[in-house]
Parts: structure tokens; sequence; C-alpha cells
């Protein structure tokens, strides 16, 4: 229905439809003083609830749309937890271009939050993970392509006692720019053309599929999959036919007297969200 009201009522914003049924609300139930409320869209895009001149003379924020974000990332807007209250913000698609309604991809920062791990972006799709897009060190990220550097984009990773997410920052306000998720994108708005042009994208190739090749291999850049020195397809007939899902096994058994490190370069990172991480040590 593409006619609707949105409206202040009672502490909470109500959109209704042209019948005057209320098909979404803030849904606030707290106590709220005896103030006036106030619904303001802010420069950034953040559409805030908020009771202005309370007794402490401030004007406390009841609700703000960065908190629930849907399919798209502004400046400032962040993905991940509020450990304290438990809220978990994700972005999630549209179900169709026409359709905002929930669709079938979601893209989230994740992390074992009890053994400390070290927190990635994934693009899932249902409950099966698509790709994994980071992770993030607090200064590169390993999904982000090297060959477009966003000199005016700062992404930030913050994990503390309070909070596990991610954001980005515009460094210099002539720039405008959204993260959204069709495929994952980051765009920028052309004043000129007044059209929103594409940074990057991470587009689905063999090789960005979350764990193609399975364990102890890895996908080359033919996006051929290919075990790593001293290990063997654990199923030949299946590797043979490009099922290679079951991954690589060993060669020869563990002996810790003779084995030794190898070198891989250009090669991303295992999954590291179930790994312990000391956050006391810096990159230095």
């Amino acid at each position: 229905n593409p006619i609707g009201t949105i409206r202040v009522w009672n502490s909470n914003i109500l959109l209704s439809d042209q019948s005057n049924t209320v098909v979404w609300s803030t849904s606030i139930t707290e106590e709220s003083e005896r103030s006036p409320i106030v619904a303001e869209l802010l420069n950034e895009g953040n559409l805030v609830l908020r009771q202005s001149n309370n007794k402490d003379g401030g004007n406390k924020v009841l609700w703000q749309s960065f908190d629930f974000p849907t399919n798209t990332l502004l400046p400032g807007m962040k993905l991940g937890w509020k450990l304290r209250t438990g809220r978990y913000s994700f972005l999630t698609s549209w179900k169709n271009l026409t359709d905002p309604s929930s669709g079938e991809f979601t893209y989230q920062i994740e992390a074992a939050r009890r053994t400390r791990g070290f927190p990635a972006l994934f693009l899932w799709s249902g409950r099966s993970k698509v790709k994994r897009v980071s992770p993030w060190d607090g200064v590169v990220s390993l999904g982000v392509p090297r060959n477009q550097p966003l000199t005016y984009i700062t992404f930030t990773l913050t994990a503390n006692k309070e909070e596990v997410s991610f954001s980005f920052q515009t460094s210099d306000s002539k720039y405008t720019s959204r993260l959204t998720l069709t495929s994952v994108q980051q765009l920028m708005w052309n004043e000129t053309s007044l059209k929103w042009d594409l940074l990057w994208h991470s587009v689905a190739e063999e090789c960005d599929i979350y764990g193609i090749c399975g364990p102890y291999s890895y996908c080359d850049i033919l996006m051929a999959c290919k075990c790593m020195q001293g290990f063997e397809p654990k199923d030949q007939e299946a590797w043979a036919l490009e099922n290679k899902g079951d991954g690589c096994v060993r060669k020869t058994p563990l002996s810790c007297s003779d084995d030794k490190f190898s070198r891989l370069i250009n090669i991303k990172l295992p999954d590291t969200t179930e790994a312990f991480l000391d956050w006391e040590v810096g990159l230095n």
C-alpha cells in the first residue's frame, strides 16, 4: 500500500496505512517523563525519538533507527553486539527490489564471545555461511579488494566490555557513502551525476564461497582446490569429480619431532571466530 501516515503518539513512532491500521511502531514500553516527545531525522540519516527538555536538562533518546539496520549500513551505524543489553545488529537483504520485507541473506559480525574469538564479518544465506568478508585486524580487511584503496573511508573494529562492533566513517563531509546488502557493496554518492557509484563489491566467485575446499586445503587464483603441502585429498574419487568439500588429510601421521611450519603467502587466515585471542597484544 503506497499511502501511509507516520506520527508520534504515546511516546512511540507509529506507521499507519490508509485505513489508520498501525503496521509498525517503535514499541517502547518504558514509562516516560511528562516532557515533550520529538521525532527528528538527523543529518547523518538517523531517525531519533527523544524527550525534549527532561528533568536532567538533556534530550534523552528513547529510540533511534541506527540501532535497527535493515539492508544498509550508513556512516556511524554499527553491526555487532551491545554486550550489556544483548542487542545484536546485522544487515538483512530485501526480499526483492520492490519488497523490503526480510530476504534470504544476512551480513553479520561474528565471534565466539566466551572464548574472546577474533571478530569476522560473514555473509549468510539462511543458516549457511556463504562468504567470509574479513577477518579485520584494525588496519585492513582481508576481504576488501586491495586494488581499490578507500583512503577517504575509515573502518573501525571495536571490541571491549561494552560492545563488539564494526562500523565505518568518511574522512571528509563532502563524501557520502553507504554499504548495502544485495551482494555486499560499498557505494559513494556522485554529486556530478547525482547517482551512487560502486566502489567495490564481494562477488561470490568459487574461491569466495565459505569452506569450498574443505579442511587443510586452499583455493588458488585459477579457482582450483589444492591440498596444502604434506596433505592429500581425503576422498580421491570425489576430488576427481570436483566434489572437494571433504578437504584433505595428512599423507603421514603427525610426528612432533619431524614436523615443521610452512609459509603460505597471499592466503586468507583461517576462520578465527573460535580462536583464543589476547587483546592486550597489538600488531607491533
